[in-house]
């Protein structure tokens, strides 16, 4: 069958003497329900994780910054989607993995910053390290998990909108 199939799924063009076998599929003109509606669950989950107490934890105290960042990058690859500018969309969801690591060096520099070995055997040195240990740790794990529910989000956006695997 000589059909063309564009990026986007959901484009078909074959020749007329091919229709009859050509697949039917959805036309371009389901293209933003379809974004709608994937992200409006997407959104729902994230409502229902704020709910049930998940939500705010990421964008408390140290890790505030860069968990929103993340975010940010996030909406500015879903924008991309939005706007079919599908390379744009593909470097930003290989990229916020990357911003999310970064996040994760910064929390265990912070993590490691507050242990001071010469005071670790003093007692009451021990519970601001430990805090510090903690809070390093809470960077790190809230900025690597905002980056790969970011990185997901985008990428199956980018799957079942555009029809790319590569995101």
């Amino acid at each position: 069958m000589n059909a063309f199939i564009g990026r986007r799924s959901g484009i078909t063009a074959a020749p007329a003497s091919d229709r009859a076998t050509a697949i039917s599929v959805a036309s371009p003109a389901s293209f933003r329900p379809r974004f709608w509606a994937l992200n409006v669950m997407g959104a729902g989950l994230v409502v229902a994780a704020t709910l049930a107490g998940y939500g705010a934890a990421p964008f408390a105290g140290a890790n505030a910054p860069l968990c929103w960042l993340i975010v940010a990058a996030t909406l500015a690859g879903l924008t991309c989607i939005y706007l079919e500018r599908w390379p744009d969309a593909v470097w930003i969801a290989r990229n916020v993995t990357k911003l999310a690591l970064v996040g994760t060096v910064i929390g265990f520099i912070l993590a490691l910053s507050g242990v001071a070995q010469f005071r670790a055997g003093d007692q009451s040195s021990v519970a601001p390290m430990m805090s510090a240990v903690f809070t390093g740790m809470g960077v790190s794990l809230y900025a690597t998990l905002l980056g790969l529910i970011g990185n997901l989000w985008l990428r199956l956006n980018l799957w079942l909108l555009s029809g790319r695997h590569d995101g």
